[in-house]
């Protein structure tokens, strides 16, 4: 047994001299016309080639760009070991874009901590941000992104990055390499809270950061918070401070607890809530303390947030507050319930807004909404309720028990309380198609703001049916006929959940409002209005027209002083991706406008969108590939590699699509590995760099291979996901 380790002891001996040797010989050919041969095989020998570790570093310097990415790969897989060559690649980092740069960057992450001087030197002299057109060159924010991943010392880092956030370019990079040191940042606590003492009232942004940031440092940040507490400070900002304390486990919960007792004006108690909203059920020992206060001063902003934060003691709490006789505060905690500016919160493809703690406490949160509902509350607590209720997504029972609510309310004597009925009518779609002909009645009607709603309930119900969009387009017909301009706009909005009226119908409004679309530099503001709404209008019902009346409209949309955006936004909801392709060429900067209204449509283009993978404008091209990506990024990427597009646009695709697949379960790696066999070059390597990304190792051959390519942009992505496969 002990000759067998001694053995192997010997040949790892043997083969590490052996390698050395190799490496000694090819640092020897850096200086020749096989230096970037040399590169790629030190690199392949990785920590063993850390004695040609300063003739890479001098290599950084070479006039060749292909011998300077090569060996700042090398260096990035030699790690730790090449921290003499530091300071080159911080250099390099700097000065360079592209290949070179993102190798760098890998090797100083590789590195570590013993890149920290170097990057701090050269993060100094580096410009503060970016200026289009004068910097081409990493900023502050860049170096301090890089500091973020190559986990610095904390003793050489902290003063460095706090003097960095006077800068108001890198401030939140700055904040984010703090924060990631956690209590290892310590020192910089109390330069922290001079910082946010010395704020003024309008600089709030900031002040939260700070606060996020104290609060990172852990048990550290306790006694500096404590202090900050009894500071002078505006009532706001010492709840925020408040807040915070509560948001550490432990002794910050502890350090709150007197505070919160001591809270006496409503101010304060707000801008705790806004904090306390942040923590989680460690902090459930706050909910006595907060129970009554919220109560006394009737539900300050985040109240309901603040509450379902703190686990089962803060719902009950809720519950206890939404029950009680007084008709303010459960008002208040309703519309708090699902309101649009809680953080963390995103928006449905529909646009409703779906809250993180909303959706954990649903079983409790619905049934309480559709109680809520039917008290003799007044106009204004109804309101809000329905509101809340129309945000959340309903399905089953409670869809079901909604619409009997919506039901109720759609009588109501007030308008605001039945618009808001209306519209939870509308968000529960086809389960309240029994509510069909009160609200054909109300798009009939006098009332604007109910006949808009009422309209749009029409077409969620409907799912776009020919009866709702002639309905649609009857109410917008005799608005323009009453010069009613806010509900022509209101109106319109809802023409692609209806889809275009009946093509008799289109003709007839597009016939009243294309006289109205005037070249912009020729018109007044006035007149400016009046003709983008008109315009607006035009292209929602471009798709319902008869394809002999659409050259006139294509030709009014397409006035270069017009707004482009507005119109290739509504052309791309309503599908017509031919005509969004017609003013992407010329304009390719309207690319994510496009995007967005393809995200917004209530029908997938998917066909439309393939067909124009292969057109003639790169723009287009990539439009069409990011859409598919967007409506399905699994079948997208398979589409994608099958076409074996390989232009610069298409590589820009690809690094969005593998970030995008790095979330995907299932994996696409089956669909993607019919690419590896392709005999197209370009389909074989984008194949191979995605399945790469998704921890493919047996596609590294292929990958290799992708990295000598020509297109920047392949090579970079294939250098980023080599480096993860041979790091793991």
């Amino acid at each position: 047994m002990a000759r067998a380790a001694a053995l192997a002891l010997l040949v790892a001996v043997l083969e590490t001299d052996v390698r050395a040797d190799e490496a000694a010989g090819l640092a020897a050919l850096l200086g020749t016309d096989r230096a970037c041969e040399a590169a790629m095989k030190l690199a392949d020998l990785g920590p063993a080639a850390k004695e040609a570790v300063p003739q890479l570093a001098h290599a950084l310097e070479s006039s060749d760009g292909e011998l300077r990415w090569r060996a700042a790969w090398a260096l990035s897989r030699i790690g730790p070991d090449a921290v003499p060559a530091a300071p080159a690649l911080a250099e390099t980092f700097g000065a360079e874009l592209g290949m070179t740069q993102a190798a760098a960057r890998i090797a100083l992450i590789r590195i570590g901590r013993g890149a920290t001087g170097a990057l701090i030197k050269a993060m100094a002299s580096a410009p503060e941000r970016y200026v289009h057109g004068k910097t081409n060159r990493a900023t502050q924010p860049d170096y301090l992104e890089l500091l973020l991943d190559a986990d610095p010392d904390p003793e050489a880092a902290v003063p460095a990055v706090l003097k960095l956030l006077s800068n108001e370019a890198a401030r939140d990079e700055a904040f984010a390499v703090l924060a990631r040191m956690g209590p290892r940042a310590a020192a910089a606590g109390p330069p922290l809270a001079a910082r946010f003492r010395g704020l003024g009232e309008k600089e709030s942004a900031e002040a939260h950061g700070l606060l996020d940031t104290m609060v990172a440092l852990g048990e550290p940040g306790v006694a500096i918070l404590a202090e900050l507490a009894q500071a002078s400070l505006t009532d706001d900002r010492r709840g925020n401070v408040i807040g915070a304390l509560a948001r550490i486990p432990g002794p910050g919960v502890a350090s709150a607890k007197p505070c919160l007792e001591a809270t006496a004006i409503r101010t304060e108690l707000a801008g705790a809530l806004r904090h306390i909203a942040k923590a989680g059920p460690h902090a459930a020992e706050l909910v006595p303390l907060l129970e009554p206060r919220i109560a006394r001063w009737e539900a300050p902003p985040k109240s309901a947030a603040a509450l379902l934060a703190l686990g089962e003691p803060g719902v009950q709490a809720l519950e206890r507050l939404l029950f009680k006789a007084d008709a303010r505060l459960r008002t208040e905690l309703a519309k708090q319930l699902c309101e649009e500016e809680w953080e963390y919160s995103k928006s449905d493809p529909d646009g409703r807004v779906s809250c993180p703690l909303v959706e954990a406490h649903r079983a409790v949160v619905v049934p309480w909404l559709l109680k809520l509902g039917l008290p003799k509350d007044p106009a204004d607590a109804k309101k809000e309720i329905l509101r809340s209720l129309a945000r959340i997504r309903l399905t089953g029972a409670d869809a079901r028990a909604a619409a009997t609510l919506a039901g109720l309310q759609l009588k109501s004597d007030s308008t605001p309380v039945a618009v808001e009925a209306c519209g939870l009518a509308g968000s529960l779609g086809p389960a309240a198609a029994s509510l069909a002909g009160r609200l054909k009645s109300l798009v009939k009607g006098s009332d604007h703001d109910a006949a808009v709603v009422a309209a749009a309930a029409l077409c969620e119900i409907g799912k776009g049916g020919p009866k709702e969009s002639d309905l649609l387009g009857w109410a917008i017909a005799r608005a323009i006929e009453k010069d009613d301009a806010p509900r022509v706009r209101d109106l319109t909005e809802w023409l692609p959940r209806a889809g275009p009226p009946p093509p008799a119908r289109c003709l007839e409004i597009s016939k009243i409002l294309l006289p109205r679309v005037k070249p912009i530099r020729s018109v007044g503001v006035d007149e400016w209005f009046e003709s983008n709404a008109a315009a607006r209008t035009l292209a929602y019902l471009l798709p319902g027209l008869p394809a002999s009346e659409r050259g006139p409209v294509l030709a009014a949309l397409r006035d270069e002083s017009r707004p482009a955006s507005l119109t290739v936004w509504s052309l791309a909801r309503a599908g017509m991706i031919e005509s969004v392709a017609e003013l992407l060429s010329p304009v390719g900067d309207l690319t994510d406008v496009a995007l967005e209204g393809i995200a917004a449509a209530p029908r997938s283009p998917w066909s439309a969108l393939v067909a124009h993978l292969t057109h003639a404008s790169p723009e287009v091209r990539r439009f069409a590939a990011r859409g598919l990506l967007l409506l399905d990024p699994a079948k997208a990427g398979e589409q994608a590699c099958l076409l074996g597009l390989g232009d610069d646009e298409t590589c820009r695709f690809d690094a969005e699509l593998v970030a995008v697949y790095r979330k995907l379960d299932p994996s696409p790696a089956p669909a993607l590995r019919k690419g590896l066999e392709s005999g197209n070059a370009t389909t074989r390597h984008r194949s191979a760099v995605m399945l790469g990304a998704l921890g493919s190792r047996d596609a590294i051959p292929v990958i290799r291979e992708a990295m000598e390519q020509r297109n920047l942009f392949t090579r970079k992505l294939a250098l980023e996901v080599l480096d993860a496969l041979l790091a793991e």
